[in-house]
């Protein structure tokens, strides 16, 4: 309004954005409750405060059955009995107090006899004990040791790991099963009276629950497919997601024998229709193509004449950056000469001239377009075209003479078939080998289920037969070995350890399979050598100078031996000298 974007229920405008506050709409409604806004769109979290627990309805008083919390219980004791420092109470006198454990009561002596009392808003007696009473819990039920709350299921354990809370679109085990079942979007339904869980999976506009809580088609759950086949035509979902027969793609419906008969002649191809996708894509990133089904067939039925055109199908989506170039199908009732020229006819006004969007046109009434119909193209199409086969038989079929039949792994849907002499539409389904037991998967493996076809995946432990390492190729149906069959480790010894590969590498080795030599240890050899040669050298230098030092010095030793054994061994043997040469002169005769 007036060029500005105005926030949906629950939201607040800030610069640029809207942010959820969900919690202002008293979502999370029990008294006693807290509520979180969460960073997922439409999502609060919700539980009871501080001390109070959830019992399915209410957020009651816990600090008197909690085990946790018991230390801060504070109602009063029978007479003649106080509260210990564990909450329990207990009796004053000490001889009248009991060893019997009372679980969620306390005990008293009658006599010699030690006897359970149970506190009556929370506990009740069984087998001579007080356990917990199950309407305490938010599920209605006690573990098998009758100990605490059962939170299994739709609940979960609240944070005193005690008593229950019911789930809610915050858990992402929520959010996957809500994705399994089909849902496009979770609602909260914390604290609602009368509900039993926290949170209720939503289907998407023209999708409704089975019995088994799973999103289906609303043509399928209604029984529209054997409704619509006694006249040959098929069931649709209309503008406003509501399930009716019309006539399949290149069929018009004979007001004269009231059924359904082939006019391929006019049926066309309505090519690469650039619709702006900001309107159709979901959180997860894909896009909404039953509303986008539902504008771009309201749109086109407002575009050619009523009288005219039989029918429109949305066939095939394409993403192109912020453009989804769509396919339609378009049945006209006779030949006429507006089916080729008539979009290009129609007056498209522009609606903004910000930004990129300077070429967004709107096409009555409600699909809005990138404003260049010059790449939108119009061709004649028959039974077997591939956009009339995906539409009719789905994109798993195959089409031969006006005929659609299933590939092999596929098989026809129950109740799908609509048949004469000239045509033949039905709907294939893939075929689910491991469910029905048609595979090959021996022990060791998990059979996962493919379209058409099956594979074996090792189960945590094993890997396929000849593959050196686990996960390489197990996309097949080859058996599956321990991991450490045909040793996988290069150099080094193989072990499973937590159901993983595990290699102890040997000394100079590592990597995952031990099959990179250690650099370090590489590094530190060559050190060594380097510095063993220099002292190899430097010791066979020291042990010769040694050897050398000790020959001389035991030569040296050697000749002082033998002037002293001269001098004192054989004084006899030396000449007499004359008291001069004694004082160092001597006479010469002449």
């Amino acid at each position: 309004m007036n060029g500005k974007c105005r926030c949906a229920d629950g939201y607040e405008g800030f610069t640029n954005h809207c942010k959820q506050r969900l919690c202002k709409k008293g979502i999370c409604s029990v008294a006693g409750s807290t509520c979180e806004e969460t960073d997922i769109p439409g999502v609060v979290g919700c539980s009871c405060e501080g001390t109070l627990f959830f019992d399915g309805s209410d957020c009651e008083f816990g600090r008197c059955i909690i085990p946790k919390l018991m230390p801060y219980c504070y109602d009063n004791c029978p007479p003649d009995m106080v509260r210990n420092e564990k909450g329990y109470c207990e009796a004053k006198d000490e001889n009248r107090k009991c060893e019997k454990e009372c679980m969620h009561g306390f005990c008293i002596k009658e006599g010699e006899k030690e006897v359970c009392k149970c506190i009556p808003e929370y506990a009740v007696l069984k087998n001579g004990t007080c356990i917990l009473n199950a309407n305490m819990c938010a599920s209605k039920k006690l573990t098998p040791d009758l100990y605490k709350c059962d939170c299994s299921g739709m609940f979960k354990y609240a944070d005193n790991d005690f008593t229950c809370e019911s789930k809610s679109c915050k858990d992402e085990d929520v959010q996957e099963e809500c994705r399994r079942r089909g849902a496009t979007s979770c609602r909260d339904n914390w604290g609602l009276i009368g509900s039993n869980v926290g949170f209720e999976c939503v289907c998407a506009p023209g999708f409704r629950k089975d019995a088994s809580g799973t999103c289906r088609n609303t043509c399928e759950l209604e029984n529209q497919v054997e409704k619509c086949s006694k006249n040959h035509s098929i069931c649709y979902l209309d503008e406003k997601f509501e399930p009716y027969c019309r006539c399949p793609p290149t069929f018009s419906f004979n007001e004269e024998k009231q059924v359904c008969e082939y006019n391929g002649k006019n049926a066309f191809l309505l090519k690469n229709l650039p619709v702006l996708k900001q309107k159709y894509m979901r959180k997860d990133g894909s896009v909404d193509k039953m509303l986008l089904h539902a504008d771009v067939i309201h749109s086109i039925k407002t575009m050619y004449a009523e009288e005219v055109l039989d029918s429109a199908y949305l066939s095939n989506v394409k993403i192109l950056s912020h453009v989804l170039y769509s396919d339609v199908v378009l049945q006209f009732k006779r030949t006429t000469t507006m089916t080729a020229g008539r979009f290009n006819l129609q007056v498209i006004k522009n609606i903004s001239r910000a930004q990129h969007e300077d070429r967004v046109a709107m096409l009555p009434p409600s699909l809005v377009l990138i404003n260049n119909v010059e790449i939108v193209s119009i061709e004649n199409v028959d039974f077997c075209s591939e956009s009339i086969t995906n539409l009719l038989c789905g994109e798993e079929a195959q089409c031969a003479d006006r005929k659609c039949f299933c590939p092999p792994g596929y098989r026809m849907k129950t109740g799908s078939l609509t048949e004469t002499d000239k045509y033949t539409i039905l709907k294939c389904e893939d075929i689910d080998e491991c469910k029905e037991g048609f595979h090959s998967c021996t022990e060791n493996t998990t059979c996962v289920n493919t379209p058409r076809d099956y594979y074996c995946g090792c189960n945590p432990g094993f890997k396929k037969i000849g593959e050196l390492f686990p996960f390489q190729n197990e996309m097949n149906k080859n058996n599956c070995v321990d991991l450490c069959d045909s040793n996988p480790c290069k150099r080094g010894q193989c072990n499973v350890k937590d159901k993983m590969l595990n290699c102890k590498c040997d000394i100079g080795f590592v990597g995952f399979l031990c099959d990179v030599e250690d650099a370090h240890l590489k590094k530190a050899k060559n050190v060594t050598k380097i510095i063993s040669g220099v002292l190899g050298s430097l010791l066979l230098v020291t042990i010769a100078l040694f050897i050398v030092y000790v020959v001389r010095k035991q030569k040296k030793k050697r000749n002082n031996s033998e002037d002293i054994y001269v001098s004192q061994v054989y004084p006899s043997e030396l000449p007499l000298r004359s008291p001069t040469e004694r004082n160092g002169h001597r006479n010469v005769s002449t």
